[in-house]
């Protein structure tokens, strides 16, 4: 179970520098440069890689990722999955103050004190999921914990180091979670 971290086509520095920066607090993630593949010439890239996951990053406003797409990398095929993350913002590593990133990251965890995004990410991810009123409850329990809150009508989720629980990687204000039916092209 591996991720692929990808970026839309021609993609600002911001953008590639969170791809990276996911890569580096996502368990067994490697970041591609997507150049001028199509998604289903990332999917073939995926499978040569035996990779099963992948992420595609997109443009937002501003110069900032505005939203994150799933697929699922079958031995045949591959779908596109039915969540799509709208992105309000992020906070890079270079830009949190005595960030703590893993040096190699086997195992991530998806932890919440609410519902739903973080089911659909464990199934978009491959990641397991588990709900807990405190992150405190989860140290020592994976090299890094994405917890997601709920601030209003909006989420926000940050990476753990799950040794020390200090922050170890982006912070991403979502605005919007769409889900629509899996896409499987022909």
């Amino acid at each position: 179970m591996s991720i692929l971290i990808t970026s839309s086509r021609r993609p600002n520095p911001r953008l590639r520098t969170f791809c990276k920066d996911l890569a580096k607090v996502l368990p067994d993630a490697i970041k591609v440069n997507r150049g001028k593949m199509s998604i289903e010439e990332v999917a073939i890239k995926a499978y040569q890689l035996e990779i099963d996951h992948v992420i595609v990053v997109g443009k937002g406003r501003g110069g900032n990722p505005g939203r994150m797409i799933f697929l699922k990398i079958y031995e045949d095929k591959y779908e596109i999955l039915p969540l799509i993350i709208g992105i309000e913002g992020v906070v890079l590593i270079r830009e949190i103050k005595n960030a703590d990133v893993p040096e190699k990251v086997a195992s991530t965890i998806i932890a919440s004190n609410t519902d739903q995004l973080p089911d659909l990410l464990s199934d978009a991810l491959g990641l397991s999921s588990i709900e807990v009123e405190s992150i405190e409850d989860l140290q020592g329990t994976a090299d890094t914990i994405m917890w997601i809150e709920k601030v209003k009508r909006k989420y926000i989720i940050r990476f753990f180091n799950g040794q020390n629980l200090r922050l170890s990687g982006p912070i991403i204000k979502v605005n919007k979670v769409v889900r629509k039916c899996p896409i499987i092209p022909p």
